[in-house]
């Protein structure tokens, strides 16, 4: 049984593609989905429901809404409701989020309320430069210290130059490109680490602040530049706070991205989706397919995602956040060649499968 998992855990590795985490993550993970409630005594009137449908799949805002009636409303949802201070709208996390807490609250239910959800200025802008090829952002939130944001911003810039400089793409396989896990060439890839800055009081922006500051449980609760790579379709990779913001952790974080996706699966890669109104198919350009990997054996036989360890970032000092596989061969292993056929057959189906359903 631990030849097989071994086997298996080897043919995952081996099935680990040479697309850059950044691209790969752009044209195959599917942003994971906020829920927006909506709490009120009795039926919406008709103007409320048609508030409710503006964030519905045509806006393709990865949210999912559910309307809350308080006169049937859950215990659960009751509580929900009451600590979040009585309001109309409530916005959770994706279920995959470390916060759990809600991201943001309106009062009321408004078309500004709801414009605020859907859509920024910033985000707008986020998604069309990670569309257009861009590796990642580096959204820095400033913290109010007008010196001590300017001088974060001064650095972070240097490092981001020192890296683009110095870093590489790794080469594209061309069976990667055949078996369709990347739509553009070895050319077709730019590494490109443009900064952006976000101050914390402004007012267009407030939604993604709350966005940016629920990614991780204790952010809310500091008062100091952070620095957010964002790649994707809008994922935050983490945070750099305060004095975390150094060269070493910067390019920890952009070896990551730029390095070759060795875990195809999204839940087993780190990182929290932004709530972004954005039709990624449009702005790609291309007919991609969320999450069309290729299953591993592992997969085939039990069909759950292969478990593989990822370094935990410490809190000062993230480490690079890579998927490793570790293995440990038993030599003379009896029926060792019945298996190793047995997981060739379970790749070979996996091919299969994945040609059957490229065709579907």
């Amino acid at each position: 049984m631990k030849s097989l998992l071994a086997l298996a855990l080897l043919t995952t590795h081996a099935l680990a593609c040479s697309v850059p985490v950044f691209r790969y993550g752009l044209e195959h993970w599917a942003p994971d989905a906020y829920q927006i409630l909506v709490f009120k005594a009795g039926p919406l009137s008709g103007d409320e429901r048609a508030l409710v449908q503006k964030l519905g799949p045509e806006s393709h805002t990865n949210a999912s809404t559910q309307i809350v009636d308080l006169n049937t409303a859950t215990t659960e949802q009751k509580e929900l409701w009451s600590k979040a201070g009585k309001p109309s709208v409530v916005v959770m996390p994706p279920a995959a989020s470390p916060t759990k807490h809600p991201v943001w609250t309106a009062a009321t239910l408004t078309a500004e309320s709801v414009a605020m959800i859907q859509d920024s200025p910033m985000r707008k802008d986020i998604a069309q430069r990670l569309a257009e090829g861009d590796s990642a952002i580096w959204l820095l939130l400033d913290s109010g210290d007008k010196a001590a944001d300017d001088a974060t911003a001064k650095t972070l810039e240097g490092y981001l130059t020192r890296a683009a400089e110095t870093m590489e793409l790794p080469k594209l396989d061309d069976q990667d490109i055949k078996n369709g896990l990347v739509s553009v060439p070895d050319e077709g890839l730019r590494l490109t680490f443009p900064m952006l800055r976000l101050r914390r009081d402004d007012p267009t922006e407030q939604f993604l602040v709350h966005c940016l500051l629920a990614t991780e449980p204790d952010l809310k609760d500091l008062n100091a530049p952070m620095v957010f790579p964002i790649f994707g379709r809008g994922r935050v990779l983490y945070s750099l706070v305060g004095r975390g913001i150094t060269m070493e952790n910067v390019t920890h974080a952009a070896s990551f991205l730029l390095g070759s996706c060795s875990c195809q699966i999204k839940e087993q890669n780190p990182g929290v989706d932004l709530l972004m109104s954005a039709d990624w198919k449009t702005l790609l350009k291309v007919d991609v397919l969320a999450d069309d990997v290729l299953p591993s054996a592992e997969e085939i036989i039990n069909r759950k995602p292969v478990l593989v360890p990822i370094p935990e970032r410490a809190a000062s000092s993230p480490t690079t956040p890579s998927a490793t596989i570790t293995v440990e061969a038993q030599a003379g292993t009896s029926g060792f060649p019945f298996l190793t056929l047995a997981v060739l057959g379970l790749f070979v189906f996996g091919i299969l499968w994945r040609l059957l359903k490229r065709r579907s």
